[in-house]
């Protein structure tokens, strides 16, 4: 009996053997954590946060969104709209905060239709000041959006200052945004409030 019982066990472990393939080997090398699509890339270089913000825009991704901005307390965040937009919309932007952030990605993102598009793009990337934990850039933005509000452009266009501070992760965020009209076509601020 105990000899028909190993013999069974024997067999059993050479079928699970077989068909289970390399069981204790190691597995192949996967891609990093994708999310919304495309791959997230932890901004452990400030410049990273600008190619993520790209992602998110092109990928509609509302939670991963926020991801680029400080975190631990929204008060934190300050945004300074183009004198243009804060004259237009008077008091919009005085307490604008993370809430507020979110909140116009996500209808923007809501109001773009599936088959449209919805792209970011900088350009002419300028670091002004690195000091460490914190860095200074000068940028240009363009941004495309085929949103379903009428009266409002789709073409956004312009300059921004970023402060970006390093966390205690290690990661870069962006800490203070100011907004300016260089074009005199419709800027990001305009964006942010016709959402």
């Amino acid at each position: 009996m105990l000899r028909r019982n190993n013999v069974l066990l024997l067999l059993f472990t050479m079928f699970v053997s077989v068909g289970c393939g390399d069981l204790l080997g190691l597995r192949d090398i996967e891609d990093p954590d994708v999310k919304g699509g495309g791959a997230w890339v932890p901004a452990t270089q400030a410049e990273t946060i600008f190619s993520n913000l790209e992602k998110v825009f092109e990928e509609r991704n509302k939670e991963y969104y926020l991801y680029n901005f400080v975190e631990a307390d929204s008060s934190a965040f300050r945004f300074e709209p183009s004198p243009a937009a804060a004259a237009l919309y008077p008091g919009l932007f005085t307490a604008w905060d993370l809430q507020d952030e979110y909140a116009y990605f996500a209808s923007l993102v809501s109001s773009v239709h599936a088959d449209s598009v919805l792209t970011l793009e900088f350009s002419e990337i300028t670091l002004n000041r690195d000091m460490g934990d914190s860095a200074d850039y000068e940028l240009r933005y363009r941004i495309e959006a085929g949103h379903r509000l009428e009266n409002t452009a789709s073409l956004f266009s312009g300059r921004s200052y970023f402060r970006c501070v390093r966390t205690g992760t290690g990661t870069w965020v962006i800490q203070n945004w100011e907004d300016i009209n260089s074009t005199g076509e419709s800027d990001w601020s305009v964006l942010k409030a016709s959402f």
